[in-house]
């Protein structure tokens, strides 16, 4: 059996509907923490895997939602999934925002990782899960095709602090054009509350995958 049949979606939209958390996203990171309990992620004292607000160690800007070395200690685990993960909720039909260009490029051209994936549609604006799925990505340099790291590293706001945003976005626009992988690049700009309750904009180059590409991978 699929570890993902193991979750009862029931329980999913439940963490989901809670209102523990607020705002725009609040039903990704109840999806988030739902998960990380379901399949019984721990601390090196094996409490709950939780952020450093909580007492935990998880940090708002780690590159994975759960990272190798606390998936290595989950027993519950199958060896090929003792990997970094990456946990999303995604609108049916919408592009699949995959992280930080910069440090997701090594994981899907050579590391593999695994995506857990909560997929929900909206009806009568209420967010209803329709499926979950758990898969290990095999790492393929094809996802991101002639798009190299030296390349994004060249129009990459967090790293080109000489350019303006917009010359970046600009940039973005003109190599996604250019670019032949599955993998696309985009400019955000979005607020976000740090583990110190203070608020930060981020500005970075973001990878993404469009929906039915992805779902080829993970269905």
């Amino acid at each position: 059996m699929n570890i993902a049949q193991k979750i009862d979606k029931t329980l999913l939209q439940d963490a989901i509907d809670s209102t523990k958390t607020k705002g725009k996203t609040h039903g990704g990171y109840s999806a988030e923490e739902f998960i990380i309990l379901a399949l019984g992620f721990t601390e090196e004292d094996g409490t709950p895997y939780r952020s450093k607000k909580q007492g935990g160690s998880q940090i708002h800007t780690q590159t994975f939602d759960v990272p190798k070395d606390v998936a290595e200690r989950n027993p519950i685990l199958p060896k090929n999934l003792k990997t970094n993960w990456s946990i999303k909720m995604i609108e049916q039909g919408s592009c699949i925002g995959l992280g930080m260009a910069s440090s997701q490029y090594d994981a899907w051209a050579k590391d593999g990782l695994v995506q857990a994936t909560c997929v929900y549609e909206l009806i009568n604006g209420k967010k209803v899960i329709i499926d979950l799925m758990i898969h290990k990505i095999k790492p393929s340099p094809v996802f991101w095709g002639n798009l190299t790291k030296e390349r994004i590293a060249e129009i990459d706001p967090m790293i080109r602090k000489d350019k303006s945003i917009a010359w970046s976005k600009e940039q973005a626009k003109k190599l996604n054009k250019w670019s032949n992988g599955a993998i696309g690049i985009r400019n955000i700009s979005r607020d976000f509350i740090n583990d110190k309750g203070k608020r930060r904009i981020s500005r970075n180059l973001q990878c993404y995958m469009t929906f039915s590409t992805y779902m080829k991978l993970v269905a």
